[in-house]
């Protein structure tokens, strides 16, 4: 069942997760204005809805081992997979990366080993449906004979997804 969804686009992205699932699955849209770019929120179980021009949020706690070695969260990445008529888009076959080496997320520091992290979107992302299918983090160490300090809890095992609706301009 779909849920009750309030403005034009994100009722268009209902109606387009629903195609694509079958009309099985629920969508709760996070509407961002087409207007002037917008930060939007990820939020677990839901499906963030935004334009090519905005950006998305995620608050995260990657849970590093060991947690005591880390001196800073150095960057982040996340890979959406690129979903529409059940098959991966051939252009996307790799995913779509925000944040890496291509453009950096902006990482601010909150309590408790949580980071707000901002990942833009590529100026010209394709509108569709984008399914969160890996992440990355790497991490400064307080000592250089630590060894690899690794990301323990991964987002990838929350349902996280965009819905990238059409905007002017020209897409990848």
């Amino acid at each position: 069942m779909s849920e009750l969804v309030a403005s034009k686009g994100c009722v268009l992205a209902a109606l387009f997760v629903g195609l694509l699932s079958g009309g099985g699955m629920a969508l709760r849209c996070q509407q961002a204005a087409a207007s002037s770019p917008a930060v939007v929120p990820l939020v677990p179980g839901s499906c963030a809805t935004v334009h090519n021009i905005d950006s998305i949020s995620l608050d995260w706690n990657p849970g590093f081992d060991p947690a005591e070695g880390v001196a800073e969260l150095r960057g982040f990445s996340l890979t959406f997979a690129f979903r529409g008529d059940g098959v991966q888009h051939e252009m996307y076959r790799g995913g779509v990366e925000l944040g890496g080496r291509k453009s950096a997320p902006k990482i601010v520091p909150m309590v408790n080993g949580f980071y707000h992290l901002e990942f833009s979107l590529p100026p010209r992302l394709s509108p569709g449906m984008y399914q969160l299918m890996d992440a990355h983090a790497g991490a400064l160490s307080t000592s250089h004979d630590r060894g690899e300090i690794k990301m323990t809890v991964s987002p990838v095992r929350e349902h996280f997804c965009i819905a990238v609706l059409p905007s002017q301009g020209p897409y990848l």
